[in-house]
C-alpha cells in the first residue's frame, strides 16, 4: 500500500467476527443475521473487521469498540496506527479489555483485504481508502467525513459501492459522497438509500453477496438525540446511573 497523504492519520482495526446487525445493510430483506448495525439477515458468518481511525480520537476509541461489540461477535481484531507504537498499545489494552486476540499490524491491507466489515473514524482531509483495499462483499461505516473538507473513502471506491447516508441531501454538501459528486464519478441519484428508509425497510440495503456496501454518515442531531434516549432507557430499566436534577 503506498503512503498515505500527509494530512490523513487513520488507523485501523480488523477482527474476525460474526454479525449480528448492521445485516440491512447486507441484503435487501433476508433473514439470518449480520452486521455492526442493527438488522437482521445473515450473509457472510465469520468475518474479519477493520477500524480506522485517528490519532486524534485515541480517547474515544475504545469506547467505540465496545460499542461495536454489541452487535458484533468478534474473535480476532487487527489495529493499524501510522503511528505503529499507538496501534501497539491500542491493540494491548483491548485484548486484555475484552478478552479478543488484538493484533497491531504495519500495513493497512493486511487487516482490510482480510475484513467483512471496516469502520472509518479519522480526520482526514485526503481519502485514504480506496477499491484496492476492500474485497468483494464488504461492509463499509465510514464516519469521520462530517464537514466538507474532510474525506476517508477515494471516489474511485464509493463509485463501484452500494451508498447509504444520512440524508441526501447533506450527503450532496458534506462526507464522501460529497467528494465523489466533486469528482464527476456520483451523482446525487446514485445513493441507494437514506439510513432512515433501510432502517424502516422503504429501501434496499445489499443487493448481492459480492456487493460492496458503504454507510457515508456526516451526522445529523437526530441521531444523537435518538442515541442518547436510548441509553436513557437502558440506563432506567437496568436501574444504573445517577439521578440528577436540571432544575
Amino acid at each position: 500500500m503506498s503512503a498515505l497523504p500527509p494530512k490523513a492519520t487513520p488507523n485501523a482495526a480488523c477482527a474476525n467476527a460474526r454479525s449480528a446487525g448492521a445485516s440491512r445493510f447486507d441484503r435487501d430483506h433476508a433473514s439470518a443475521d449480520r452486521g455492526s448495525h442493527s438488522g437482521c439477515h445473515a450473509v457472510l458468518g465469520p468475518t474479519g473487521f477493520a477500524y480506522c481511525y485517528d490519532l486524534r480520537m485515541w480517547r474515544t476509541r475504545p469506547h467505540q469498540l465496545r460499542a461495536l461489540r454489541h452487535k458484533l461477535e468478534l474473535s480476532q481484531i487487527f489495529a493499524w496506527d501510522i503511528d505503529p507504537e499507538t496501534s501497539r498499545r491500542f491493540a494491548a489494552e483491548m485484548a486484555a479489555e475484552l478478552g479478543i486476540d488484538v493484533t497491531a499490524i504495519d500495513h493497512l491491507r493486511e487487516g482490510t483485504l482480510v475484513s467483512d466489515a471496516i469502520v472509518t473514524c479519522t480526520s482526514s482531509r485526503s481519502p485514504f481508502l480506496g477499491l484496492a483495499d476492500v474485497r468483494p462483499g464488504t461492509f463499509v461505516a465510514a464516519v469521520g467525513a462530517d464537514n466538507p473538507e474532510k474525506s476517508e473513502i477515494k471516489p474511485e471506491l464509493m463509485a463501484k459501492a452500494a451508498v447509504i447516508v444520512d440524508v441526501l441531501q447533506q450527503s450532496i454538501v458534506m462526507g464522501d459522497m460529497h467528494h465523489a459528486i466533486k469528482a464527476a464519478v456520483m451523482t446525487p441519484s446514485d445513493v441507494r438509500a437514506e439510513l432512515g428508509t433501510l432502517i424502516a425497510e422503504r429501501r434496499p440495503g445489499r443487493l448481492a453477496d459480492e456487493e460492496i456496501t458503504i454507510f457515508d454518515s456526516s451526522g445529523t442531531g437526530v441521531q444523537d438525540v435518538a442515541a442518547a434516549a436510548r441509553a436513557y432507557e437502558l440506563a432506567r430499566d437496568r436501574g444504573i446511573g445517577l439521578v440528577c436534577a436540571l432544575a
